[in-house]
Formats: structure tokens, sequence, C-alpha cells
């Protein structure tokens, strides 16, 4: 059995609140909502500006956190993992805060130091204090470690 689906193409002008909207190409919606008018056309465009936003997050996310290729299948060990990484994230975005501004700044100067202008003038360097974490603690393991408990 072929499902049936009603596809609309809305041809829109560009952006109307946008200054230089004169003189550029149209852009075409292809949705399967039904739409009748203008508003409803941009309420769609918008959505899917901010699903695309949702998903370049995610995006950004696995590849800061080191985890684009994960195979984890069974669902405990999914709920495991996803809560380890909402705590290693949590922690990096707590270092991104002002009150540790001088540590994260030493930390990143320290082990994951960066001769390139563009690369010291990055607000929030995310993936470099990843790095430069992971260096000092592979650098000066935590005292179980130390005594033989588990072996890297």
């Amino acid at each position: 059995m072929r499902a049936c689906c009603v596809i609309w193409i809305c041809r829109l002008a560009s952006d109307p609140g946008h200054r230089s909207a004169q003189g550029r190409l149209p852009w075409y919606l292809l949705t399967n909502e039904p739409v009748s008018t203008t508003e409803e056309a941009w309420k769609g465009v918008m959505a899917y500006a901010r699903r695309w936003q949702i998903e370049m997050a995610f995006r950004n996310l696995k590849s800061e956190m080191a985890i684009e290729s994960l195979r984890v299948y069974e669902r405990e060990a999914r709920l495991k993992l996803l809560g380890l990484l909402t705590l290693a994230y949590a922690f990096l975005m707590q270092l991104m805060g002002k009150p540790d501004r001088k540590a994260r700044d030493w930390l990143i100067t320290f082990a994951c130091p960066r001769t390139g202008e563009h690369l010291r003038e990055v607000e929030l360097p995310f993936t470099r204090l990843r790095i430069a974490l992971s260096k000092l603690w592979l650098a000066s393991p935590c005292w179980f470690v130390r005594r033989g408990a588990w072996r890297l």
C-alpha cells in the first residue's frame, strides 16, 4: 500500500525584514503542511531554521566531546553514557564561566597552546579546554590509578 502525501511548494520573496531584500533570489519552501498565507510560509521557514540550529548544536556537541563514532546499542549503556557526557559537558561549561576564566586560560596555555591569533581570540575554546584537561589528567592520574587498582 502506498502512502499519499500532498507537497506544498511556496515561492517566497527574500526575508521581507531584511534591509537588502531587493534584487535577491526568491526562496522556495517545500513542505507537507498546508500553507495558504505568507505568514504561514514564514512560520515554516522559521521552524526549519530552529530545527537546523538544534541539529548544528548536536553536531558540535558530538564533535567537541569526541563522540562522533561511538557505537552503543543497549539502552542501559546509552543512559550511562549520556549521564557521563552530561556531567563532563556541565563541568566544561562551568569552566567557561567568568569566575573560572583565569584557571581556564592557564590550563589552555599550559596544556594546549596555540600560536595563531584567530585561535587565541576564540571566545569559548571548548575543544582546546577538553584536550588540555585530558592531557592534564593523563599526566597526573588519580590516586587509585597510581596505586595499581586500575590499569590504563
